[in-house]
C-alpha cells in the first residue's frame, strides 16, 4: 500500500507540475496585469483565459490522461496505442482549428469582441 502511495505521489508531481506552475504564474502576474492593463483589457484577457480552458477540453478531450491510464494498465503495444491517440488528436485539432479560423469573426461578434476578432488566431 505504501508503494502505491509513493507511486501516486511521484506521478502526481511529474504530471501535475506544469499545471501548478502555470496557475502559480497566473496568480503572481495578477498585480502586474492590474497595473499595466486597463479594466477593459484585463476583462478581455480574463475572458480569453476562460475561452482557452474550454478550448483545451475540445482540443485534447482528456486523451493525454486516457493514454497514461491505458498505457499503465494495458501493456500490449504501447507504440500502437500512442500513435493512434496522437493521430486522432492531430486530425481533430486540425479540423477544430480550421473551423475556428472560418468562424472567428462570428465568435468575436458573439463574444462582443468585434474589435479583437484576430485575437482568436493567437489563442
Amino acid at each position: 500500500m505504501l508503494d502505491k502511495i509513493k507511486e501516486l505521489t511521484k506521478d502526481t508531481a511529474l504530471y501535475g507540475i506544469s499545471t501548478i506552475v502555470g496557475r502559480f504564474l497566473g496568480f503572481i502576474l495578477v498585480p502586474f496585469y492590474t497595473n499595466v492593463f486597463t479594466t477593459q483589457e484585463f476583462g478581455i484577457q480574463s475572458y480569453l483565459y476562460a475561452f482557452l480552458a474550454f478550448a483545451n477540453i475540445v482540443y485534447i478531450y482528456g486523451m493525454d490522461a486516457a493514454f497514461m491510464k491505458f498505457a499503465t494498465v494495458n501493456e500490449k503495444d504501447e507504440r500502437t496505442v500512442f500513435s493512434t491517440g496522437y493521430i486522432f488528436v492531430t486530425i481533430t485539432t486540425l479540423a477544430f482549428s480550421v473551423i475556428l479560423v472560418l468562424i472567428h469573426k462570428w465568435l468575436a461578434y458573439e463574444a462582443d469582441l468585434t474589435n479583437y476578432s484576430n485575437i482568436f488566431f493567437y489563442t
